[in-house]
């Protein structure tokens, strides 16, 4: 599953956001890309996406939903350096 997401920079012309993960559950894969947005104005955009894999090819359907729970519970923050 891929989600992509929006980012303005409502701040100073240049900030630098950065993707950190954490909490993430056994069985998933999480990563973000890119991991970095750079800024040089204000109001700019950047797009992220963020990949959830499931590591076990074979769930059963409670399972499946289970991990639908949890991934609710995983944290993605991005942090403005800048």
């Amino acid at each position: 599953m891929k989600f992509s997401r929006v980012v303005t920079n409502v701040g100073n012309n240049k900030a630098v956001y950065r993707a950190y993960l954490e909490n993430i559950p056994t069985g998933l894969r999480i990563s973000v890309k890119p991991r970095t947005l750079t800024f040089t104005r204000k109001y700019q955009t950047r797009i992220f996406v963020v990949s959830v894999e499931l590591e076990k090819e074979f769930l059963d359907v409670l399972w499946k939903f289970e991990i639908l729970k949890q991934i609710r519970h995983a944290n993605v923050y991005l942090c403005v350096h800048g």
